[in-house]
């Protein structure tokens, strides 16, 4: 884990470029302290921040299908509120908020964006009970928009997501979707 590092500005730098083209008012990392915790293959910096310091946490996951792009919107929003109302979430001592507004960055930064990480689709990479019955191992053009890898728990953007549920002993999921 670390603070913010030139691979965190770089990576901000590139999310105002989205949000000027969807016309997204405002600089979505503003005033956010993000923590890092690790880098894509692509070497995007893995970010999210904590706000407040109970132990009944809430994780909120935003953009973990890069092509829905309006619950990363959403999740940098909610930490930019949030932040500003931090004094009032120390007020309520026993809770806190993780928020990792985009978990698939890489699947964001391609000309157009992927469902996947560039090749896996990350919500289907946890390893579940029925992992190896359930999910076709063939990554084909009619599976690639949810290709689950050849094994389970092998993206980064997985481990993550497991790394912030373990570490904060996590009591409650968000995790924002978009139909398309």
């Amino acid at each position: 884990k670390k603070h913010c590092t030139s691979s965190t500005k770089t990576l901000c730098n590139k999310l105002k470029k989205v949000y000027a083209s969807y016309k997204w008012q405002g600089d979505p990392c503003k005033n956010i302290k993000w923590r890092v915790y690790g880098e894509t293959k692509n070497k995007n910096p893995l970010i999210y921040t904590k706000i407040g310091s109970g132990s009944n946490t809430t994780l909120i996951l935003g953009g973990v299908h890069a092509d829905e792009l309006t619950p990363m919107h959403l999740a940098f929003k909610f930490a930019q509120r949030l932040s500003q109302q931090k004094t009032d979430i120390h007020k309520l001592k026993n809770i806190s908020f993780i928020i990792a507004p985009l978990v698939s960055p890489d699947g964001l930064f391609k000309n157009k964006p992927l469902r996947t990480n560039g090749l896996v689709d990350p919500n289907r990479n946890f390893l579940t009970r029925d992992w190896y019955k359930k999910y076709p191992k063939k990554n084909t053009l009619k599976t690639r928009r949810y290709f689950p890898g050849f094994f389970p728990k092998t993206e980064k953007e997985t481990i993550f997501q497991e790394y912030l549920v373990k570490k904060y002993k996590v009591k409650k999921i968000i995790t924002i979707h978009a139909p398309l």
